[in-house]
């Protein structure tokens, strides 16, 4: 059964191989060309798009894959409904914010541009059916195009020293190519898209998914929100050093994302059939992604700054310190994409929902009270303490969090018995 993991990482390693390099390379090659200034700018627009992002995902990443995965015979009405709710959800954030955003300062129009590209994360769910199908090449294969072609098109503005407006059409064209990508590709598929009429079906549908939606909205929040908070507080050229840090960490997010959805599939199958097997295959995965973790964590309090360096130049020294907090939490994250998976097969979103609005809650207290004080160091420690209560911490005070304590402590201790 590891094997059919391995060979789904694989796919989603090559596609997100490939994200990391953009991510650390072309991040920073533009991060330089714009100074901080400029990155920041830019960085605030992408966090809008951030939360429009989560919004308009509606869950569907997650319940989709396991919906699909266990009740493939339902997968043409499953999916074209998926799609549907998707267009008219878009539809209605991404209108919303573009008039909020409505101003003629190159902030607004940043954000109005790359949230029209996130208009197009409609087709999204497409995505979500080839992964369940384990059709994981298709899937990666339209994100890897996306990635190099939009990727190219950042190059290029640097390189011309056009402004932030041209940049974020680079960013925007990301969205907007993936989704192009995924219809191709599905229209290969031998299935005809059905959308559910009665209202008892849909609401069965997105039972799961508008609980996740929250969640993954709290979550976009509480990791977000360090940003907005920098930027009304302290200002853009702050933000543009803080961002810098926070995109290697995210770089790094992306290995135990990857992992444990590349799982997933083979998750649910397995809770359906054996409840044994679910708990030992999800036990031997936490326990590789939380110590890899610590390996990480370590080698980033050592190396830390001169990794900001080496990337992004002398500019961004500042940011040094702002990286080895955020690198502390690297097994906290780890643990954060594991639970993530267990708690969605096993139904429980609502307690996501609940661990996720009391880390936020913290986020926000800390970063108020530690960011006119310690600045962007301090937005960076609460994060992690964030983390640390959100993923680790509240396992011990809610019931609902009993299984998955008990394979969380057995992943951390593997030789205790």
């Amino acid at each position: 059964m590891l094997r059919k993991i391995g060979r789904n990482a694989l796919w989603m390693i090559l596609e997100q191989a490939l994200k990391v390099v953009t991510l650390f390379f072309v991040t920073a090659y533009v991060a330089r060309s714009v100074g901080p200034d400029g990155f920041g700018q830019i960085s605030y627009a992408l966090a809008i798009a951030a939360i429009a992002s989560a919004i308009c995902k509606i869950g569907f990443d997650s319940t989709l894959v396991r919906e699909v995965a266990q009740f493939p015979e339902k997968s043409d009405h499953l999916l074209g409904t998926a799609i549907t709710i998707s267009f008219i959800t878009s539809l209605i954030i991404c209108g919303t914010l573009i008039l909020i955003f409505s101003g003629s300062d190159v902030e607004s129009r940043a954000v109005q541009i790359i949230i029209f590209g996130v208009l197009f994360q409609c087709l999204s769910p497409i995505e979500y059916y080839f992964q369940a199908q384990n059709k994981f090449a298709l899937s990666s294969l339209a994100r890897i195009l996306s990635n190099i072609l939009a990727a190219l098109s950042k190059l290029t503005v640097v390189y011309l020293k056009l402004d932030v407006l041209w940049l974020a059409c680079a960013y925007a064209l990301d969205f907007v190519l993936s989704a192009v990508f995924f219809y191709l590709f599905f229209k290969t598929e031998k299935l005809q898209l059905k959308i559910y009429k009665e209202l008892s079906q849909v609401r069965e549908m997105l039972k799961g998914s508008v609980s996740l939606t929250v969640a993954a909205l709290a979550s976009i929040l509480y990791m977000r929100i360090d940003q907005f908070m920098i930027k009304k507080m302290l200002g853009a050229y702050e933000l543009g050093l803080y961002s810098a840090a926070a995109r290697l960490y995210e770089g790094w997010m992306l290995v135990p994302y990857i992992l444990s959805v590349a799982a997933l599939p083979l998750l649910a199958k397995a809770h359906k059939t054996s409840r044994k097997s679910f708990n030992a295959i999800l036990q031997k995965i936490a326990s590789s992604l939380i110590w890899l973790g610590v390996v990480v964590a370590l080698l980033c309090l050592l190396f830390g700054n001169k990794i900001i360096e080496l990337f992004f130049g002398v500019q961004y020294k500042d940011a040094g310190i702002v990286f080895v907090i955020l690198m502390m939490s690297a097994p906290l994250t780890a643990l954060g994409s594991i639970s993530v998976r267990f708690f969605m097969i096993k139904k429980k979103e609502r307690a996501l929902i609940w661990r996720t609005g009391v880390a936020l809650v913290i986020n926000f207290c800390l970063n108020y009270l530690l960011i006119p004080k310690y600045g962007i160091a301090g937005s960076a420690f609460s994060t992690l303490v964030s983390l640390f209560v959100a993923n680790y911490a509240l396992i011990y005070l809610n019931k609902d969090f009993l299984i998955f304590r008990v394979l969380v402590n057995r992943a951390i201790f593997p030789l205790k018995r």
